[in-house]
């Protein structure tokens, strides 16, 4: 039922996810994760959550050799993001489903691709049981793949604590905000190694936010 009730709230966002208000804030995080990719150098590479795709975009002028692949739990982003990749010279797959519940198809569909690389932006805060999803991506890792996660960061941010508060008590859904030290933990209980925060932000009137506190969080599949 909650999972329902976030398939809702991006159906009804599809159309002008990326013209809205916020659509520059979230370009700005794509590019924050786009300037940190240093250590990718070749593999397929799936972006959880992807909305409308335009992550994967900027990642196909990256890296011309990847296998692309995003996967999103509504189905009007991932038809969207279908239709903003249609005048590319390349394919970008695009999966409708829930990572936390994969279907058996896509779950083989997924496993036919060697992902060195995993990107989840603005979505751990979405998964009911976040250590399990995180430990999801690093089964679906190959050796040596890296994990980058974008979130929020509650640390030292009233204004993320309130949006907390409200989301529990107010809304009622299962969105919940971490600290980056929490995350950091979540990828080390799955197994990822070298955790660190690649980068951070924290300022005021930032690309038309009031005050964006958030963290790029790494971790490296490595098996001895």
């Amino acid at each position: 039922m909650q999972n329902n009730v976030v398939k809702n709230e991006f159906d009804l966002k599809a159309g002008h996810y990326e013209t809205n208000r916020l659509a520059q804030w979230y370009k700005a995080h794509a590019n924050e994760i786009l300037n940190q990719v240093h250590d990718f150098d070749s593999g397929d590479i799936l972006d959880i959550g992807c909305a409308t795709g335009y992550q994967l975009r900027l990642l196909c002028e990256r890296f011309p050799d990847a296998k692309l692949v995003g996967l999103d739990i509504s189905d009007k982003m991932t038809q969207q993001a279908s239709e903003y990749c249609e005048q590319l010279s390349r394919d970008i797959h695009f999966i409708t489903d829930d990572w936390e519940n994969l279907t058996d198809e896509s779950r083989t569909m997924l496993e036919n691709y060697s992902f060195r690389l995993i990107i989840c932006a603005n979505t751990v805060h979405y998964f009911i049981d976040p250590i399990r999803a995180i430990r999801q991506m690093y089964e679906m890792l190959d050796r040596d793949g890296m994990l980058l996660i974008l979130e929020r960061e509650k640390t030292s941010s009233p204004l993320t604590l309130l949006w907390g508060v409200l989301h529990r008590h107010l809304i009622k859904d299962q969105v919940e905000f971490y600290s980056a030290d929490t995350i950091m933990a979540y990828l080390s209980q799955a197994g990822f190694k070298n955790v660190n925060v690649l980068s951070s932000i924290k300022k005021y009137f930032w690309k038309g936010k009031l005050f964006t506190s958030i963290a790029l969080i790494k971790g490296n599949k490595i098996n001895d």
